[in-house]
C-alpha cells in the first residue's frame, strides 16, 4: 500500500473529498476512494498528488486503462515524479503497449537494485523486437546476478535475433561448456553457421543431443549445403527417430540425400514410405521412377512412371524413360508402345506442379542439387553399371568422349567382360585421337569374340585413322568374309588399298563397286575411284571419275576439288581455277577450298585474284596452317605490306617460320609500325641465326623505334662487332646514346661513322647538333662546314652557322652568312632582320638603319622593324628622325611601351626634360613598379637641376624598387644635398643591407657623421674605406679631418702627410713608374 504520509496540505478541510477518499482507500474501499478522488479533482484538477491517489485506486479496482490516463495526467502535471512514471511504465507494458512503456520508463534513472523494473524493460523490448537495445538491458541484469542462467540463455538468444552472431557463438559455448547442455550447441552451431565458419559449426554440431531436433535439422541442412549427403541422411534419420510420425518434409529430404549421395536403394525405401501414406504427388512419383531406374529396378520404374503419367501426361521424357524402363526389363513391346508415345506428345510438356509442403528453393534438389554458395560436384557413391553406361553411350554420341571414356572406365573395373564397355572404350579413344590404343581396345574384344562384327568395323576404322593401313585392309577382309554384302567394308578396303599403296587393287576394288552388281551411280564410290586413279598417277582416269561425280552430283563440292587437283596434276591450271571454284560457290568459304583454289590461280599467273583468295583466308581463317606463309609472300610482291605482316605473324604463330620467313615477317611489321611483333620476328630469327647482321640490326633499330635506348646500343653494338663500318648501325647507335643522355658517347660514334663516310650528311647534322649541345661550337663549326663541302645547299645549316656565329659575338662571320642567305632567297624578311640585328652588334648602325628602312619599305607595319630602325638611328646621332620613328609606333599602338619610353628618352637627349619627365610619368602610370622609369625621371629631373624634385623622384624610385642598391645611394646622397642628414644616413644603411659595396656611400656618411660633430663615427666610416683601398685620399682627408677635430693632431698630420705624398706621385706618373 502506498504511503500518504504528507501528500495533503492545509487545504484539506477545504477539500473534504480528500479525507474521504484517503478513508475508504485506507479500508480496501478503493471504488469509493476512486469516486472520492474524482470529486476532490474537481475542486483541484491541477494537483499531481490526487491523480496519483486517483490512479493508485483505479489500479486497485482493476482499472488499468483508467490509471493509466491517471498516472499519465500525474506526471503531466509533475514530471519529476518518479514513481508515477514507474507506474505508468508498468500498466502500459501489461496492456501489451511495449513501445509506450518503454518510453515511459525512459523518464526514470534505473539503479542497479531495481531489478524488477529492469526485468519488466528487457522483456518489453524484446516483445517490440527490439532485441539489440534488450540484449543491452539483459547484460546489465548479467552483471547485477552472473550466475543466472536464465539471463544469460536470454542474452544469447537476443544476441542471435539481433544478428551479433559471433557474440551470441561466444555466450551459447560458455553456457555449453560451463552447464554441460547439449542444447546450447545448436544454437552456438547456427550462429557459426550465420558467420561462415562453417567448421565451427559441424564441430559443435557433433555435440547435439540425440533428441534435439531442430538441432539435428539445422546440420541436416548444413551438411547438405556442403553436398554431405551421408550425413545429411543420418542426421534426417535421428529426426526420424525421435519425432512421433513421420514427416513427409524430412523423409523427402532424406530421400534426396540419400539420392545424391548414390545409395539409391534407400532413397527409393524413404520414397516409398512417402507414397505409403497416400500423398499422391507426381514429382514424387518421378523421382521414384527415375532412382528405381537407376537401382536397376526396372519394374518399379515402370509402375512409378505410369503414376506419375496418370498425374501429368504431358511430359514426353517420362514416356522415354518409361520405354527405356521396359526395354531394360525385357518388355520390349510395351517400350515399342511408349517410345510411340513419345514420339506422338512432341517436346517435353510443362513440369508438374510443386509439391505443397516445400518452398521453391527447397525444390531445386529435384533437379540440380545445392544451390549454395557453391556447387558441389557430387561423386555416386554406389556405382550403377546400368546408369554409367548408359551415360558412357550418351556422352560419346555428344562428342565427350573424355567423360564416356572415364564412365565405361569404372564400369570395366566393376565388370570386366563387359564386351560392349570394351568397345565403347575403343570409341572413346578414338574420338579423343588416340587411335592405335582404340584399335588395341578393339583388338582385345577380338580375341575375346573373334567373329564380332563391330569389333571388326572398329578395329579396322581405327588403324584406318592410326594410318595402319596394312592392318586395317586385313579387318576390312575379315568383315568382308563374314559379310559380303557389306559394301561399307568394301568402301574401307578401297581406302586402305590407297592407303598403302596398291592402287591398282584400289582401282579393281573401285571397278567393282561401280558395276551393276553394286553401285554404278554411288557418288562416294565415283569420288573414291577418282581419288585411286589420281593415286595411282592416272590424273586422266581420275579427270573422268570426277567429271562422273559432278554430273552425278552437281552440289557434291568433292567432286569439283578432285577436279582441280586434277586439271592441276595434268598443268591445266585455268580448268583448276574453274573447278576450284565452283566447290566454293557449292560450298564457300571453306579454307581447305581456298587454299586450292588460291593455289591454282597463282599458278595459273592469276597473282591479284590468288592474293585475294589468300587475303579472304587469312581474314576468315586466321588459323589455318600453311595459307599464312603464300600469303606473305605473294602479298608482300603485291606491297600489301599489312596483309603480308598479319600473314607472316599467323604462319609464325602456327610454328610455320623458317629464318626467311622470320625476317620478312620482322621487316613488314616494322614497316607498318608494328614494333612488338617485329621484334618477338627478330628475335626468334636471331634464335636460329645469332649472326645474322641484317637481324641484329633491326631488332636494335626496333628497340630505337620503341625508345629502349639501351638495348638499341646492346643489339648495334653486336651488329658492329661482325661489320665495324656498318653505317646505318654506327647512325642508330649514336641516336640511343642521344636519348640516353650520352652526348660524348654520340658525338664519338657519328665522328666515326662521318669519317668512314664523308657523305653521309644526314650523320653530319646528327652531329653539329649534338656538339651544338655539348656547347663545342668550335667543332660545329668545322662540321657543317664539311657538309657544305659535300656540295649540299642547305639554307638551314647556314642559318645555324649565323646563328652560332651571332651567339660567340663573332658578327662579321654571322653577317657573311645572312648574306649567302640573302643571295639565295632575297625576299627572306627574317634574314633580312638578322643581318640588320647583326649591323647593330658590329656598331654598324647606319647600315643597320639603312637595312631597316629598305624592310619597312616592304612591311611598313611591321612595329618590330620600326623600333629597330628607331633605335638604330638614335644610335647614329640622328635623333630627330629617331624620335619621329618613335612617334610613328607610338601613333599606331599607344600602348607599345618600348615605343613610349625610347620617344622620352629621345625627349630627353634632345634636352626636352619636362617633355620626357611627362612621358616618363605616363609610363610610371602604366607601370609604377618599374624603378627604371624612376630612374630615367630622376635623370631627367637632374638635368633641369630642381633638388625638390630631384629627390621626389628618387624616393619614388627607392619605394618601387627597395632594393635596388643604386636607387637607394643615390637618394641618399640627394637627400645629403638637400639637407636631410638623418634620411641620408637611412638611406645608406639600406643601400648597404642591399649589397651595395661603393666606397662613396661610407665617404658620404663620414661627411655627415662630421658634419654633425660625431667624428668617431666619421673616422669609423673612414677606416671602413681604407681597409680595402689604403690610398684613398677623400678617406685619408676625412680620417685627417675626424682626428684633427678630437685633438689627435699628430695622427692627423701623419695623415695629411700621406695625402700630400701621395698627392705628388699621381702629380709625376714618370717617377710613380720608375719607383
Amino acid at each position: 500500500m502506498v504511503d500518504i504520509g504528507g501528500l495533503f496540505g492545509k487545504n484539506d478541510k477545504q477539500n473534504p473529498w480528500i479525507a474521504r477518499g484517503e478513508q475508504a482507500y485506507d479500508k480496501g474501499q478503493y471504488e469509493d476512494a476512486a469516486q472520492h478522488f474524482t470529486k476532490a479533482l474537481e475542486l483541484e484538477p491541477a494537483s499531481a498528488k490526487l491523480w496519483t491517489r486517483l490512479a493508485a485506486s483505479q489500479r486497485f479496482c482493476q482499472k488499468c486503462d483508467a490509471a493509466s490516463r491517471s498516472y499519465a495526467k500525474a506526471v503531466e502535471l509533475n514530471p519529476d515524479d518518479g514513481q508515477a512514471w514507474k507506474s505508468l511504465a508498468l500498466l502500459l507494458g501489461d496492456a501489451g503497449k511495449y513501445e509506450e512503456a518503454l518510453s515511459a520508463l525512459g523518464h526514470v534513472v534505473l539503479p542497479d537494485s531495481e531489478v524488477y523494473l529492469k526485468e519488466r524493460k528487457y522483456e518489453w523490448l524484446r516483445q517490440s523486437g527490439r532485441y539489440r537495445d534488450a540484449a543491452a538491458v539483459c547484460s546489465q541484469l548479467i552483471a547485477v546476478f552472473p550466475g543466472n542462467i536464465q539471463y544469460r540463455a536470454g542474452y544469447a538468444d537476443l544476441l542471435m535475433r539481433s544478428g551479433m552472431f559471433a557474440e551470441a557463438r561466444s555466450v551459447y559455448d560458455d553456457l555449453a561448456s560451463s552447464l554441460g547442455k547439449p542444447e546450447m550447441f545448436s544454437n552456438a552451431a547456427f550462429c557459426c553457421e550465420m558467420t561462415g565458419d562453417v567448421e565451427g559449426a559441424l564441430k559443435r554440431y557433433a555435440n547435439l543431443a540425440e533428441n534435439d531436433t531442430v538441432g539435428w535439422y539445422r546440420r541436416a541442412r548444413l551438411e547438405e549445403s556442403l553436398g554431405n549427403f551421408k550425413n545429411a541422411s543420418a542426421a534426417y534419420g535421428m529426426i526420424q527417430h525421435y519425432t512421433t510420425g513421420d514427416d513427409v518434409t524430412i523423409t523427402v529430404r532424406r530421400a534426396l540425400s540419400f539420392y545424391w549421395d548414390g545409395n539409391g536403394k534407400e532413397a527409393a525405401i524413404q520414397l516409398e514410405k512417402v507414397l505409403a501414406k497416400g500423398y499422391a504427388n507426381a514429382e514424387l512419383w518421378h523421382l521414384l521412377g527415375t532412382i528405381s531406374f537407376l537401382n536397376g529396378e526396372f519394374r518399379r520404374a515402370v509402375e512409378a512412371f505410369v503414376e506419375y503419367i496418370h498425374l501429368n501426361q504431358t511430359n514426353n521424357a517420362v514416356w522415354y524413360m518409361k520405354g527405356c524402363a521396359e526395354y531394360l526389363s525385357g518388355k520390349y513391346k510395351e517400350a515399342l508402345e511408349s517410345f510411340g508415345k513419345m514420339g506422338k506428345l512432341g517436346s517435353a510438356g510443362p513440369s508438374p506442379a510443386k509439391m505443397k509442403w516445400f518452398e521453391d528453393s527447397e525444390l531445386d534438389l529435384f533437379d540440380s542439387g545445392p544451390s549454395q554458395k557453391e556447387q558441389i560436384k557430387v561423386e555416386v557413391g554406389v556405382v550403377n553399371e546400368g546408369l554409367l553406361s548408359m551415360q558412357g553411350y550418351a556422352l560419346a554420341a555428344l562428342g565427350r568422349y573424355g567423360e564416356a571414356d572415364k564412365a565405361a572406365g569404372v564400369v570395366l573395373s566393376h565388370a570386366p567382360a563387359r564386351l560392349d564397355m570394351e568397345l565403347l572404350h575403343s570409341r572413346c579413344l578414338a574420338g579423343l585421337g588416340r587411335y592405335q590404343y582404340a584399335g588395341d581396345a578393339a583388338a582385345r574384344v577380338l580375341a575375346k569374340s573373334p567373329e564380332n562384327i563391330a569389333a571388326l568395323e572398329q578395329h579396322a576404322a581405327s588403324m584406318m585413322l592410326a594410318g595402319k593401313y596394312r592392318e586395317a585392309a586385313g579387318s576390312w577382309k575379315k568383315l568382308l568374309e563374314a559379310s559380303p554384302e557389306n559394301t561399307l567394308a568394301y568402301i574401307g578396303l578401297l581406302k586402305a588399298c590407297s592407303g598403302t599403296g596398291r592402287y591398282e587393287e584400289a582401282q579393281e576394288i573401285a571397278k567393282l563397286l561401280l558395276s551393276e552388281e553394286y553401285l554404278p551411280r554411288d557418288i562416294t564410290v565415283t569420288l573414291l575411284a577418282g581419288e585411286a586413279a589420281a593415286s595411282a598417277g592416272n590424273y586422266e582416269e581420275a579427270v573422268t571419275h570426277y567429271q562422273n561425280a559432278a554430273a552425278l552430283s552437281s552440289n557434291t563440292p568433292a567432286a569439283f576439288i578432285g577436279l582441280g587437283s586434277g586439271y592441276e596434276m595434268l598443268g591445266e591450271y585455268e580448268k583448276a581455277v574453274e573447278a576450284f571454284s565452283s566447290a566454293d560457290e557449292i560450298l564457300p568459304d571453306q579454307p581447305g577450298i581456298l587454299l586450292a583454289l588460291g593455289r591454282a590461280r597463282a599458278a595459273a599467273g592469276q597473282s591479284q585474284a590468288a592474293a585475294e583468295t589468300y587475303i579472304r583466308i587469312m581474314t576468315d581463317h586466321p588459323d589455318i596452317a600453311g595459307a599464312a606463309s603464300h600469303v606473305t609472300t605473294l602479298c608482300a610482291d603485291l606491297g600489301l605490306n599489312e596483309q603480308a605482316a598479319d600473314a607472316a605473324l599467323a604462319a609464325l604463330s602456327k610454328g610455320e617460320g623458317r629464318l626467311g620467313l622470320l625476317t620478312l615477317g620482322g621487316d613488314l611489321c616494322r614497316s607498318i609500325d608494328r614494333l612488338d611483333q617485329a621484334q618477338e620476328c627478330y628475335t626468334a630469327a636471331l634464335k636460329e641465326e645469332p649472326d645474322n647482321i641484317h637481324n641484329l640490326y633491326s631488332i636494335g633499330h626496333v628497340h630505337l623505334l620503341k625508345g629502349e635506348f639501351k638495348l638499341c646500343t646492346e643489339y648495334m653494338d653486336q651488329c658492329l662487332e661482325h661489320e665495324p663500318e656498318h653505317s646505318q648501325a654506327l647512325f642508330d647507335k649514336g641516336a640511343a646514346y642521344v636519348n640516353l643522355g650520352r652526348l660524348e658517347d654520340a658525338a664519338k660514334v657519328l665522328r666515326h661513322l662521318t669519317e668512314i663516310d664523308e657523305t653521309n650528311t644526314k650523320a653530319l647534322l646528327q652531329l653539329a647538333e649534338i656538339l651544338e649541345q655539348l656547347h663545342n661550337y668550335d667543332e660545329v663549326l668545322e662540321v657543317y662546314a664539311r657538309y657544305l663541302n659535300a656540295g649540299v645547299p642547305n639554307a638551314d645549316v647556314v642559318r645555324k652557322l649565323a646563328s652560332i656565329y651571332l651567339m660567340r659575338g663573332e658578327y662579321e662571320e654571322a653577317l657573311s652568312g645572312y648574306e649567302l642567305l640573302i643571295e639565295s632567297n632575297p625576299d627572306d624578311i627574317i634574314t633580312h632582320r638578322l643581318r640588320a640585328e647583326a649591323f647593330r652588334f658590329l656598331g654598324r648602325d647606319e647600315e643597320a638603319a639603312e637595312a631597316c628602312a629598305k624592310m619597312l619599305a616592304l612591311r611598313p607595319n611591321d612595329q618590330n622593324i620600326r623600333s629597330m630602325y628607331a633605335a638604330s638611328l638614335a644610335n647614329i646621332g640622328k635623333t630627330e628622325e629617331a624620335l619621329k620613328q618613335y612617334a610613328e609606333l607610338t601613333l599606331k599602338d599607344p600602348e607599345n611601351t618600348a615605343a613610349l619610353f625610347g620617344y622620352a628618352e629621345m625627349l630627353s637627349r634632345m634636352g626636352k626634360y619636362p617633355e620626357a619627365i611627362r612621358y616618363f610619368d605616363k609610363l610610371i602610370g602604366k607601370y609604377p613598379r618599374n624603378s627604371l622609369l624612376h630612374l630615367e625621371k630622376a635623370l631627367a629631373s637632374i638635368k633641369i637641376g630642381e633638388p625638390k624634385d630631384i629627390t621626389s623622384d628618387m624616393t619614388t624610385a627607392a619605394q618601387t624598387d627597395p632594393k635596388n642598391p643604386y636607387v637607394l645611394s643615390g637618394l641618399g646622397f640627394m637627400q645629403m644635398v638637400t639637407g636631410h642628414p638623418t634620411e641620408a644616413l637611412a638611406a645608406f644603411d639600406k643601400a648597404e643591407a642591399a649589397g651595395c659595396k661603393d666606397p662613396d656611400l661610407n665617404f658620404c656618411r663620414g661627411i655627415i657623421y662630421l658634419q654633425q660633430s660625431r667624428f668617431d663615427m666619421a673616422e669609423k666610416a673612414a677606416d671602413h674605406i681604407l681597409k680595402t683601398d689604403q690610398d684613398h685620399l677623400p678617406a685619408m682627408h676625412l680620417k685627417a679631418r675626424s682626428l684633427e677635430s678630437v685633438g689627435r693632431l699628430k695622427e692627423a698630420v701623419g695623415y695629411y702627410d700621406r695625402i700630400v705624398e701621395l698627392s705628388e706621385t699621381r702629380e709625376d706618373p714618370e717617377t710613380s713608374g720608375e719607383e
